[in-house]
């Protein structure tokens, strides 16, 4: 299956658009449902930075949980210092403008949206802020506009651990097949961290 691909130029600061410009690149597969009068559906991926990561390197023996807040705020404050672009134009709500910037250029009246973990956050502003382009919601692993990103990663994940256990407890085939996962081992919130952090632009059509 052919895909057309191209890139859009957006600015990185929508209200200084001279200052700097970034290419997003997009990606047209054609539908496999030839019928006319369908929207076109845009998926917008799940992060962090599966578009195009902004890095940050950190010691190779870093760990989150065994820093103090003190280290933790000076290695941030020099990340930032390094990056190439400014954190603060690389949000949901910059997300959306360029999801509506990539929509115009197409020529699209409306959209079908399909996002998954953090991209349902931007198919719910989106939605939000252009509900006369906006013609479905596919929502895959909601997080919800309210919910904090990060802290209560840890604690969801072992509620759905324990869900995931006391299904298979209460279920005969899986409790004989896997009798092991009736007995739950708690995660540590404070365990180790990928020494990498990474902020996006998302880059999606």
């Amino acid at each position: 299956m052919g895909a057309r691909c191209g890139t859009l130029v957006v600015p990185e600061d929508y209200a200084n658009p001279q200052v700097r410009r970034l290419s997003l690149h997009v990606a047209v597969v054609p539908s496999l449902d030839r019928r006319a009068g369908r929207e076109p559906l845009f998926v917008i991926s799940g992060g962090p930075g599966q578009a195009n990561p902004l890095q940050c390197e950190f010691p190779d023996d870093f760990e989150t949980g065994a820093s103090s807040p003190e280290v933790l705020r000076e290695l941030s404050a020099a990340c930032r210092r390094g990056l190439k672009s400014r954190p603060e134009f690389f949000t949901t709500s910059v997300a959306v403008r360029d999801l509506e910037a990539v929509r115009a250029a197409l020529g699209y009246p409306s959209i079908a949206l399909y996002g998954v973990s953090y991209g349902t956050r931007v198919a719910q502003h989106y939605a939000r802020r252009h509900p006369d382009r906006t013609a479905a919601v596919v929502l895959d692993g909601v997080l919800a506009p309210d919910m904090p990103i990060g802290p209560r990663t840890p604690f969801d994940a072992q509620h759905a651990l324990e869900l995931m256990f006391r299904r298979c407890a209460n279920d005969a085939g899986c409790s004989s097949t896997a009798p092991r996962t009736a007995i739950t081992r708690r995660w540590r919130p404070s365990c180790c961290c990928s020494a990498r952090r990474s902020t996006r632009r998302s880059r999606t059509a």
